[in-house]
């Protein structure tokens, strides 16, 4: 995490010719443990003096300095209750083509709960033109709230992700996407599948 930091410091200080001291986080994702990883690499900024406004679906009872969140209240709701209600335990039970159409909605969910929130509309009516010298987005669930960006004048822009490598990376950054020929290195039972299941995988 330290060398993280170190980059995104780096960044400020490249990027942004003031003093690089607000940073705009769109941390819109509702998962507790992306919110306890984006947590540490936000506290570590505002420890070393940065000012973050975090809008988010998670927030902390008590507060740290420089740190002000304004709270995606409806996100959760939006994905855990009433009729479009999504159970992360039965996912990990749903086949492949079912697995990614539940994750299409609890992205959409968690869409729909964050722009119904009043912590959006609480950034919302923040002028047009106040700095922020860097937004840090959390890219894992759709551009909902990056709409942010282009209103506060499209300062450098970092995703993050506690996803891992999540597939859609090369979309967003660019570069080279990795044909069925390249093994996933990651599991190490993957390499006693057979070429059907490498192909499933692979679609």
């Amino acid at each position: 995490m330290g060398r993280i930091v170190e980059y995104l410091v780096l960044a400020l200080t490249v990027f942004s010719p003031s003093e690089g001291k607000n940073i705009l986080c769109l941390m819109s994702v509702a998962s507790y443990s992306h919110h306890i990883w984006n947590r540490v690499l936000m506290e570590a900024l505002a420890a070393k003096g940065y000012n973050l406004t975090i809008v988010s679906a998670d927030v902390e009872k008590v507060q740290k300095v420089n740190m002000t969140y304004m709270h995606l209240e409806e996100t959760y709701r939006a994905v855990h209750e009433g009729d479009s209600a999504i159970d992360l335990f039965e996912i990990a039970q749903e086949g492949l083509v079912k697995s990614m159409l539940t994750f299409y909605d609890y992205g959409t969910a968690s869409c729909g709960g964050s722009l119904r929130s009043k912590g959006l509309k609480q950034i919302l009516s923040y002028p047009n033109n106040f700095k922020f010298d860097l937004v840090l987005y959390d890219f894992t669930f759709g551009p909902c709230i990056l709409g942010l960006f282009h209103k506060f004048g499209q300062p450098p822009l970092i995703g993050v992700s506690a996803f891992n490598n999540p597939p859609y990376t090369d979309d967003l950054i660019g570069g080279h996407k990795y044909p069925a020929y390249i093994l996933c290195g990651a599991w190490a039972w993957y390499i006693h599948w057979g070429t059907r299941m490498r192909a499933c995988q692979s679609m």
